[in-house]
């Protein structure tokens, strides 16, 4: 993540060679592919509707909670295949890559079979974030993002509890 932002800043710079980010970015997204090929296959190949298969037993919860923790690694990297082609295309000239839309296709899908009112929904942020500026006059999807972007202050461990009144005092 902090070589693709840095690639990102770089890329932005006015004397920025756009032949060297070309081969940062490459790079990069060539250790992506092999980090995830070498991932286990319980985690590359996840179905996205996990949670609607018919199983002999229910999940237990540590179960429940490891199939949620793939489906936020599987929308993190899926959010980094599209990065790196932002990083590459940031006005989105070219027609996307068939990697991009596959990877908003999956993260569409995970944040689709993620229930809501859990607080899940943070572990897909950055997936989520990285679809919404892949996507254009998809207003479903656009409409999908938006909701599942919006924190639930019930459920969100980034919203202070504290009102504004309240000081904490040493």
């Amino acid at each position: 993540m902090a070589r693709m932002s840095r690639v990102s800043l770089d890329s932005m710079k006015e004397y920025a060679d756009p032949i060297l980010i070309k081969q940062e970015v490459n790079s990069i997204s060539n250790e992506l592919h092999m980090w995830w090929q070498n991932c286990p296959p319980a985690i590359r190949d996840q179905s996205n509707d996990w949670r609607r298969i018919v199983r002999p037993r229910k999940l237990t919860v540590p179960e429940t909670l490891e199939e949620e923790g793939v489906s936020s690694i599987r929308s993190c990297v899926f959010g980094c295949v599209i990065y790196l082609n932002h990083i590459l295309d940031p006005l989105n000239r070219e027609p996307p890559k068939p990697e991009v839309m596959e990877a908003i296709s999956n993260i569409v899908d995970i944040a689709k079979e993620t229930p809501e009112g859990y607080g899940l929904e943070m572990c897909l942020y950055f997936g989520l974030f990285m679809a919404g500026i892949a996507i254009f006059n998809d207003f479903e999807t656009e409409e999908l993002l938006r909701q599942k972007l919006k924190a639930d202050t019930r459920v969100c461990i980034y919203v202070s509890t504290l009102g504004h009144h309240d000081v904490i005092r040493s």
